[in-house]
């Protein structure tokens, strides 16, 4: 314990004999070390106020040392100076920050605080306000406690959650703000709700509106298994369902938003004059933040390959942005302003380059859209160099992190369930606790530590120049790659629950794109102050280098890869084992490796009979089925009318069933029957492709597919391997050609029963199939042909294929509704009663591994 300096002398420790009390002004050295530092004036105490240093002495060259040290010997013996506490905890955390040393760690309560905040915003959901009041009352009965303060802050932070939760929000009216734009502007009201989609112009941002809109959105579509996200599109407003209520604010703070907001779109007129649309794109995407632009196949791209946040305005291109042009900007006017002639405080406060670095940060930080990551990156930025001047200390990167994320959650407890809030802050968490370990375990790994030796293999020296170099090219990979493995491990739990797929080439494309990017974000910025023709070729190089690093990344196989659904805790707990491994608890490395065989392992049961399910996709067609031994094979995939096919129905049935082969049978190239098959190829590459084969989807396919069609008849494409039981597929077509009339039907038999599903032939097609008898049933269930048309053909279809229930894939009740009710046929469609299933054996349907919303159809045997 430390005493002052007027208490009694304390009692004198034995000390070893190479241990000595050094004095005042000396220079002392640690055992091993090359260099020293001065004590200071805190006598014969160590840094950390404990006994006295034991080191060594170096005299002073003058030796006029030797004097004063004896007699500042025998002063300190008699009374011994003690060091302040907070002086000894700046020291210990300098020492474990500075050089490595091993001391007590630094105290962060902001850490505690953020992680009380964001348990009681979790735990906020589960009681009403009232219950977390009391409870809140409660903690000061027993406030003598020490963990009174931290039960209260968890129940406000709990009471501040759910009052946020049943807070009574008008969805129709609020103030207007704009999220992007593009060929339609793209906002949604301050008050939260879904996104609309306006003509450009049409309504003022800031403007307070009331939206004359009746009924919920355009349903997304459906499959077996609920998704773990709900993906919205925006709805398109008309300009008579905008009711006007207010101007727009005439306060500083609204004008300001405007100026920039009109700031804004002169640099996208001026980006206007690119020539190459994916140049323009990306321009207005990692300068502006606004993504429109950028062509979907584009975006996909960098989604496959594990690099959609460089697509994204981040802390990556704050940082890049700040590297770039904020911090020579702010030196060069800080220099500027340490030239004039101002002596007042304001005067040399602005001779300080920090101030004009918060400044540029604040300014830039709109201007690239004022989305959450970039206000947060910028903030932290600004902070973190202002703090040595204005509080005298160094900033500390895991404090300044939990202060924002406390800061966020208590401004608005819903953005933890935002994904951008989790994967920002999860991401640089990672890089804060590990990343540095990560890197150095990373360089232990290569030959000779990462160093690059002096002499090569065959004994002859290498220039210093070349070593200089390539030492420096080892340094920024393996510090990229490092930093990269570290990021992406703290956001993969995040990533496998939301998203359901992780491409792991995107832990090296990121670091190998960061020069094409800093070209990007360099000449854009000064193509927007000085539009000429040379930054023009700059920019073209950069897109196209960028996008041919995409896309050598694509060509690799596992991009991406596709993941089963898995506990979240299970994934967090095995990331973070992993980091702990990385950084060098050895300990943790056997536990990790078990939890990832544990998380990789097949955990779902196949099917023990046929399954067909019929998704709910509106007015287009998608049937998936499986059955034991067999791949799992899908019929069409695509809408007219509803988002999300692939996402939202294909992608969580696939993953839940953990698929390991897909094969593809395809009616007719269009869009309401193919439009999902680009997101299915690129995810699951098909065994066998049966049917049309459009040529966009034909350079995607793997070479070993295996392709086939025909002209007419019928083609067995699966045949059981017993008489009486066994999967059986046949391709069925009526006539050549590519519209509707071309298109094929599949007629799948499995333990002596039949299914038909129909294309879009209901005309000269399907005549010709009746006409040659490839319909003569019984069926089991029968898809009708076009969405349920009412055809001419409808009644010989009925009569020939003889089926005991119908399907009908539809946005509503369809035409052949009567004729199928005046015959008395039993009918479903997915309209009305969701995703439709057929299972045999019966069983089968409750144990199939799936969730979420099951509806199966009248089913008379």
């Amino acid at each position: 314990m430390n005493r002052h300096a007027h208490d009694d002398a304390p009692e004198q420790l034995p000390r070893a004999p190479d241990e000595v009390l050094v004095p005042q002004g000396e220079r002392v050295e640690g055992p091993g070390e090359e260099s020293g530092g001065l004590l200071g004036s805190h006598g014969d105490q160590s840094l950390t106020g404990g006994p006295p240093l034991a080191c060594k002495t170096r005299p002073r060259p003058d030796g006029a040392g030797a004097g004063r040290g004896r007699a500042g010997l025998a002063r300190n013996q008699r009374r011994p100076r003690a060091v302040p506490p907070r002086v000894t905890e700046r020291a210990a955390d300098h020492d474990r920050a500075g050089d490595g040393r091993t001391g007590p760690r630094p105290r962060r309560p902001l850490l505690a605080v953020g992680a009380i905040l964001a348990g009681g915003t979790l735990a906020g959901g589960i009681g009403s306000t009232a219950g977390w009041m009391v409870a809140g009352l409660a903690c000061l009965l027993v406030w003598r406690s020490r963990a009174a303060p931290w039960l209260m802050l968890f129940c406000l932070a709990g009471l501040r959650s759910a009052a946020t939760a049943v807070e009574p929000v008008d969805p129709t009216t609020g103030v207007w703000s704009e999220l992007r734009h593009g060929e339609h502007t793209v906002g949604r009201l301050q008050s939260g709700g879904e996104t609309w989609s306006v003509t450009p112009g049409l309504i003022t941002p800031g403007e307070r509106v009331r939206l004359l809109v009746a009924g919920p959105g355009v349903r997304a579509a459906r499959g077996p298994v609920a998704p773990s996200t709900g993906g919205s599109v925006p709805r398109r407003l008309l300009p008579d369902q905008i009711q006007r209520l207010a101007p727009a604010s005439e306060r500083l703070p609204a004008r300001l938003a405007r100026a920039i907001a009109a700031l804004r779109t002169t640099a996208l007129e001026r980006l206007e004059g690119l020539a190459d649309p994916r140049t323009r794109g990306l321009c207005a995407a990692l300068l502006l933040g606004e993504r429109g632009a950028l062509e979907p196949r584009l975006t996909d791209l960098f989604t496959r390959t594990g690099t959609r946040h460089v697509l994204a305005v981040s802390g990556l291109h704050v940082g890049l942005v700040a590297l770039l042009f904020v911090w020579p900007a702010g030196s060069a006017l800080a220099f500027c302003a340490a030239r004039g002639r101002g002596r007042t405080l304001w005067w040399r406060a602005l001779a300080a380059p920090e101030i004009w670095r918060a400044l540029l940060l604040s300014l830039f930080a709109p201007l690239a859209g004022a989305a959450a990551p970039v206000v947060r990156a910028s903030l932290a930025l600004a902070l973190g160099q202002l703090a040595p001047r204005l509080g005298g200390r160094r900033p500390d990167a895991l404090s300044l992190w939990a202060l924002a994320a406390s800061v966020e959650l208590l401004a608005r407890p819903a953005a933890l369930a935002s994904p951008s809030l989790l994967l920002s802050y999860a991401a640089t968490g990672g890089l804060i606790c590990a990343g540095r370990g990560t890197v150095a375990t990373l360089r232990g790994a290569l030959p000779g530590g990462g160093r690059i030796a002096g002499v090569g293999r065959l004994g002859r020296r290498r220039p210093l120049w070349g070593r200089v170099l390539a030492q420096r090219l080892v340094d920024a990979l393996s510090g990229g790659v490092g930093l990269s493995i570290a990021a992406t491990l703290a956001t993969l739990p995040f990533v496998w629950t939301r998203f359901g797929e992780w491409s792991w080439v995107g832990i090296l494309l990121t670091p190998l794109m960061l020069p094409s990017l800093a070209l990007l974000l360099l000449s854009g910025w000064l193509w927007l102050i000085l539009p000429v023709g040379g930054l023009e070729l700059l920019l073209d190089l950069g897109a196209a280098v960028l996008v041919a690093i995409a896309e050598l990344g694509d060509s690799l196989p596992a991009t991406p890869a596709p993941l089963p659904p898995r506990p979240f805790l299970l994934l967090a707990a095995t990331c973070a084992g992993s980091l702990a491994w990385l950084g060098g608890v050895r300990r943790a490395g056997r536990a990790s490796a078990v939890a990832w065989g544990l998380a990789l392992l097949p955990w779902t049961r196949g099917p023990s009979g046929l399954e067909v399910w019929a998704l709910d996709v509106g007015n287009g067609t998608a049937v998936c089925l499986r059955a034991p031994g067999e791949d799992c094979w899908l019929f069409d995939a695509g809408s007219r009318d509803r988002p999300g096919v692939a996402r939202s129905a294909l992608a969580p049935a696939l993953a839940a069933w953990d698929v390991g082969a897909l094969s593809v049978v395809l009616s007719h190239p269009h869009r309401d029957h193919d439009g999902a098959l680009d997101w299915v190829v690129e995810r699951y590459p098909p065994r066998t492709w049966a049917g049309a084969l459009p040529p966009r989807l034909a350079r995607r396919l793997p070479p070993a597919a295996r392709r086939t069609d025909l002209l007419r008849g019928s083609l067995d494409l699966l045949r059981p391997a017993a008489e009486d039981g066994g999967l059986s597929l046949t391709l069925l077509r009526g006539k050549p050609g590519d519209g509707n009339e071309g298109s094929r039907s599949l007629e799948v038999g499995w333990a002596g029963e039949r299914l038909l599903l129909c294309g879009d032939a209901d005309a000269d097609g399907l005549e010709a199939l009746l006409a040659r008898g490839e319909l003569v049933g019984p069926h089991a269930r029968l898809l009708l042909p076009h969405h349920g048309a009412d055809s001419d053909w409808l009644g010989r279809l009925l009569v020939a294929s003889d089926p005991r229930a119908v399907w009908v894939s539809a946005s509503q009740r369809p035409p052949a509704a009567d004729e199928l009710e005046r015959r008395g046929v039993p009918w479903s469609c997915t309209a009305d009663a969701g995703p439709l299933l057929y299972s045999d054996p019966e069983p089968a349907a409750a144990a199939s591994g799936a969730g979420g919303p099951k509806r199966l159809s009248s089913r008379p045997k």
